[in-house]
Parts: structure tokens; sequence; C-alpha cells
């Protein structure tokens, strides 16, 4: 990985129906009982953990797919928030507009519902070899994402987990960039696991929280 470039928006975003989206509902503001889809293993533990009450349908294909889902049956559905800022941003023609007028739309506190590691950045790759290429591209990282990624990257490896495990992990520069501050949920038995901490290496933030975590 020869650089990452300045990280999107990390959270999870919740679009919903305005018929379900209640404000007072705690960290996931829909009414009791209300659909939501998804198909994120983490998601749907997050969503069991906190949320008991909600009806949980998995949902598949890109994100105009999925928004039309809000008129067949599903009250709300969770997006990354990197996907809906691209989307919105990009040069490209017919990219298909996001009809989001007619929804409510939240962002979750991420230092709640914890993202996958490295959700909203992106990594450029390149032969370890190709010096020329290497240089190039070092011109678009970013020292302080790349950094963070590096840290929830390194607690995924040490939890050897895939797409089927329910882990969060999400690191943030603090103040001028000399600390990191960490937090990691897991599901674990039924049960959240949350540990958090905070250092100036986060590669070692990540070796720390998962000494935390084997200890429960």
């Amino acid at each position: 990985i020869a650089a990452v470039p300045k990280r999107a928006d990390p959270a999870d975003v919740l679009i919903a129906n305005r018929s379900v989206a209640r404000s007072d509902c705690g960290s996931i503001p829909l009414a009791i009982g209300a659909v939501i889809g998804t198909a994120s293993a983490r998601r749907q533990s997050w969503i069991r953990l906190l949320r008991p009450d909600l009806a949980i349908r998995p949902i598949r294909g890109n994100v105009p797919t999925r928004i039309r889902k809000l008129s067949d049956g599903y009250g709300a559905i969770l997006l990354a928030a990197a996907g809906l800022e691209r989307l919105a941003a990009t040069p490209l023609e017919d990219v298909p507009a996001l009809p989001l007028d007619s929804y409510t739309v939240t962002r979750l506190d991420p230092q709640v519902f914890v993202p996958a590691p490295a959700q909203g950045a992106l990594a450029l790759q390149c032969r370890r070899d190709a010096e020329t290429v290497v240089e190039v591209l070092a011109l678009l990282d970013d020292a302080v994402s790349h950094a963070c990624v590096a840290g929830e990257r390194a607690l995924l490896a040490r939890v050897e987990g895939g797409c089927d495990l329910a882990l969060g992990a999400y690191c943030v520069a603090e103040g001028d960039g000399a600390g990191y501050a960490f937090i990691a949920m897991v599901e674990r038995d039924g049960q959240l696991l949350t540990e958090s901490a905070r250092s100036a290496a986060p590669t070692a933030l990540a070796d720390q929280i998962w000494e935390a975590f084997a200890r429960r």
C-alpha cells in the first residue's frame, strides 16, 4: 500500500422513511419494530444488541437499488457515508441520482455504532519495486489517515477476521495529531464487547485492544 489519501467519513448512515424515523429513540432513531435492511454481519450485530426490537431483513445491490427498497417494505437501510459522498461528488456521467430528499438521513456516531476497519478509506497499491510509481503515489498519501487505517487493519489481522465477523474498529487523531484514540467493538457469544484506548501509535493501540479483548 503506497498511499492512503485523506479518508472520507468513516461513519454509517441511516436512511429512513419519515413514517418510522424517531429522534427520541436513542442511537438508532427508528420507531419500535421498524424493518431495517442490511446484509453486513457487523451492522446486524450492532442492531440486535442496541435495538433488539427492530426487524432486520437482508438487502443487496448497489446504492440506488438499496434506496429503492425503501418503497418496497423496508422502513430504513444502512449504508456507508463515504459511498454516498463519493456518488454525490463523482464527475462521471450516467451515474444514477440519489433521491434522498424524501427520507430522513442520520449519520450514526462512529464512537457508538463503530464502523468496519478502514471504512471510508482508499488504498493505493502498486508493486514494491516500482520506485517511480511509489514516489508519485506518495504525493497522494495522508499521513494521519494512513496511520489510523493501519491501526484498524492491524486489529483486524490480530482477530483474523473476515466478512462474517462482527468487528468494528475506529481510530482517530486527537488534537494536533500527536496522539490517537481507538475504539473497537466485537460480538462474542451474543454479547457486545467494547474497548477503547489512547496512545501515540495506532498499531500499538491495536495490540493493546486485542490483549484487552483476549482477557475478557
